[in-house]
């Protein structure tokens, strides 16, 4: 058996025992791991603006890869409608509306 500590400190009890409560339904569904490791992922995770570039670069239609004209207008949606909003998050803490 080995003891972790929650990631902060917390301002009152309701708020230990909410995160604790969150620990335990992560348990029970098997997905746990020590904080700090989750703490760590969440580090390296890439952002929509890391991973755009090369996601399109790699993207083939028919085993072919994209046209620069294509490339140019996706370039061009990024910058102007998703970059301003989505570009400094992590590609997991991006969903689609329900």
């Amino acid at each position: 058996m080995r003891r972790y500590v929650a990631p902060t400190t917390f301002e009152n009890r309701m708020d230990a025992e909410a995160w604790l409560i969150a620990e335990r339904r992560l348990a029970e569904r098997d997905d746990w791991t020590p904080p700090a490791m989750r703490a760590a992922a969440r580090r390296s995770a890439p952002t929509l603006r890391e991973y755009a570039p090369g996601a399109m670069a790699r993207r083939r239609v028919r085993g072919e890869p994209l046209w620069q004209r294509t490339l140019k207008l996706y370039d061009g949606l990024l910058e102007r409608v998703l970059y301003p909003t989505f570009g400094e998050r992590q590609l997991r803490t991006i969903r689609a509306p329900t």
